[in-house]
């Protein structure tokens, strides 16, 4: 009823706790600068106070924020036109805090190659994906995914600037072939090397292959070698059990061949 008293709701606060996110610019293994004008979110998860800050880094790349104690995921993303990517991270904010926490955002990267039919002849049209996961260091075994994709141009030609992330982690590249293409696509070819090594870059290309078969795969490095003690695995579908997965798995010789 409209005269009814529910008295006062009360909605108790912990003391905030005042963080200071310094951006800044990283090139393999060192800090090269600040990073002024990032934009900066800090995004509170679980349950309780629900909370979403966001605030651009000063001159010195500094961003200061008040937040309510929690677990928050924090994203710090340079402007366009820089040459760093996205940094992703986990921050832990206990009750009264004043602390200074670095967010490091690595050097982009540009990838491109070609996409080719077995018979060497180009594929336009096909979605080329790379994903890259970013390692939430306040969370154990937690990490959240991003991607980027391009599509390849009448020559098969194709080109992406992804962030640069965690080197630990590596990047992911999955070929799609255009839906209107019936036969494999056999290879994308990375032209720029990664900024890891090729155990940390894994390379997935989807393929229609008849069954049974026999098949001879070449794995090349970044500057045309042979890879030798790459990890080739096959993932498809069992014929007879449509919902159970089969694998085949092997390892390239001397000359990059399994």
């Amino acid at each position: 009823p409209g005269d009814t008293d529910l008295g006062e709701l009360l909605v108790p606060l912990e003391e905030p706790a005042r963080v200071k996110l310094q951006v800044l610019a990283r090139d393999q293994d060192r800090d090269i600068g600040a990073i002024p004008l990032a934009d900066v979110e800090a995004t509170r998860l679980g349950q309780g106070v629900r909370q979403r800050a966001r605030v651009s880094t000063d001159a010195q790349g500094v961003a200061s924020l008040e937040l309510q104690p929690g677990l928050y995921v924090v994203s710090a993303t340079p402007s366009p036109d820089s040459l760093y990517g996205t940094a992703i991270l986990a921050l832990v904010v206990n009750p009264g805090d004043d602390t200074s926490t670095a967010v490091r955002c690595r050097r982009k990267r540009l990838l491109h190659g070609a996409v080719w039919a077995p018979d060497g002849t180009p594929i336009p049209g096909a979605r080329v994906v790379d994903r890259l996961r970013f390692d939430l260091g306040g969370l154990t075994g937690a990490s959240i995914e991003r991607s980027w994709a391009a599509i390849s141009d009448i020559s098969g030609n194709v080109a992406l600037l992804a962030d640069g992330g965690d080197p630990a982690l590596g990047h992911e590249i999955t070929v799609h072939p255009p839906p209107s293409f019936l036969l494999p696509v056999e290879t994308f070819e990375i032209v720029v090397p990664f900024p890891t090594t090729s155990a940390d870059a894994p390379l997935v290309v989807d393929m229609n292959l008849p069954a049974p078969f026999l098949r001879t795969f070449e794995v090349l490095g970044p500057e045309g070698k042979p890879e030798a003690g790459a990890t080739v695995r096959l993932s498809w579908l069992g014929a007879s059990e449509r919902s159970r997965l089969m694998q085949a798995e092997g390892q390239t010789d001397d000359d990059g061949r399994v």
